[in-house]
This record gives structure tokens, sequence and C-alpha cells, in this order.
């Protein structure tokens, strides 16, 4: 797996969050939905200075084929940790 060079992310939007993802993963199919409007004023994000704190990622990678669920969020949180830091709250994930 490739990482990312986090340097590059000043702020969380789906175009980052793409970014993160193609960097890393060989992607065949990806589908990044902005859910934060769904959760705005929930307890753990009311004073959050970041808009995109929920997404819902559609994707299909060979790194992620034949690997147990558990091993492919791993994989994708790992990804995505620099966007977690920033302010992300919640992905949801689909794995095709």
């Amino acid at each position: 797996m490739k990482i990312f060079d986090t340097r590059l992310i000043l702020k969380n939007s789906i175009e980052s969050l793409e970014k993160l993802l193609r960097s890393s993963l060989k992607i065949e199919f990806l589908d990044v939905v902005d859910e934060s409007s769904s959760h705005a004023g929930h307890a753990g994000i009311r004073h959050s200075a970041e808009p995109l704190t929920h997404i819902y990622i559609r994707v299909r990678a060979a790194e992620l084929e034949n690997l147990s669920r558990v091993a492919q969020h791993r994989q994708l949180y790992a990804i995505l940790q620099p966007a977690i830091d920033n302010g992300l709250h919640s992905v949801r994930f689909e794995i095709l």
C-alpha cells in the first residue's frame, strides 16, 4: 500500500478523500458521498469547524480483494487517517 503525502491535505473535501484513496489503492470503482448534513447538530460534531464529518464510501480495489472485512476496514481507515485527524468523524464503507 502506497501512503499519500498528507501535507497535501489542507481541508477535508470529497476530492481530497478521493485523492487519498486513489493514490493508495488501485481503484476499480469509487463513490464518496457526503452525509454530514444528516448528522448536523449531533453532540460529537456540534462544534466542529470541519464541514465534512460523515461520509459513505463505495469502493472496489484489487488490494481489498481476498481480505477479511476487518482487514479491509483497517486498510481503509489507515489510508483515511489524515482526514480523520483533520476532523472527519464517521466513515461508512461498502466494499464491492
